[in-house]
């Protein structure tokens, strides 16, 4: 059975950039090896949620799976969060790690005022956590280099969001101007080493509140004025945008 299982992911040509291995904790070995396959599993199907989550479609659940371990990754390295990743090549407690970042996420889209990425986030965030019992939880070993970035772009005409109420996800198409602003946020963010909000973008283009931004990044119709300005924003470079944010 287990050969059969991994010609057919062999098969269907995509080679999983993580390993996720159980955590024995303190259970004994036949436990400790039940209790894994049911985390791997439920893991398996919160990362498919999160990436979509995230704005990105897979035809195979492995590659769902190494996209979100990237990006949960990367996150903590960020940040030097040893807990989680004190190495290039393993992310511990995929599970809790997974739901720390869902909770950042969580801050960030309600500072966005974009309450239903808020709620989606949050249900991920408690379902994470719930896939983690005290004692036991996985670990995933990196076996190869993967670039979220690079799967990200080659996904890009692909690429959907997911927004939903706590029972269930839903969906919306990203516009190019949502995908031009999420790009200008991560890119800002990581030069100056401080995350900026889509509230700090409408306020370098002079606004006081986000209804025509909003509009803007939705790809809803806003005046002529308001569109040039905010294109104007994602053409600044981080060192520019961020003197103009501190202008007063």
């Amino acid at each position: 059975m287990n050969t059969a299982t991994a010609k057919t992911d062999h098969d269907l040509g995509y080679d999983p950039a993580w390993n996720v291995r159980g955590h024995r904790g303190n259970l004994g070995p036949e436990q400790a090896a039940i209790v894994s396959e049911k985390l791997r599993s439920c893991f398996s199907r919160l990362a498919r949620c999160a990436a979509v989550a995230l704005g990105n479609r897979f035809a195979d659940p492995a590659e769902a799976q190494d996209v979100w371990l990237d990006r949960v990754h990367d996150f903590h390295a960020r940040r030097e969060n040893a807990r989680y990743a004190a190495d290039t090549w393993r992310l511990r407690e995929v599970s809790e790690a997974s739901a720390e970042y869902c909770a950042e996420l969580v801050t960030q889209f309600h500072e966005d005022g974009e309450l239903d990425a808020e709620a989606t986030w949050q249900n991920l965030e408690q379902r994470f956590r719930e896939a983690a019992p005290e004692g036991a939880d996985l670990a995933a070993i990196r076996r190869r280099d993967s670039s979220l970035q690079e799967q990200s772009e080659l996904q890009g005409l692909r690429s959907r969001s997911r927004t939903a109420s706590t029972a269930e996800l839903g969906s919306e198409s990203r516009t190019p101007q949502r995908v031009a602003v999420d790009n200008f946020i991560e890119k800002v963010s990581l030069q100056i080493g401080n995350r900026i909000t889509r509230k700090d973008l409408w306020r370098v283009a002079g606004y006081r509140e986000g209804t025509q931004f909003q509009r803007f990044q939705r790809g809803k119709r806003v005046s002529d004025g308001a569109a040039s300005k905010f294109n104007w924003v994602l053409t600044l470079s981080p060192t520019e945008f961020a003197k103009r944010l501190k202008r007063p």
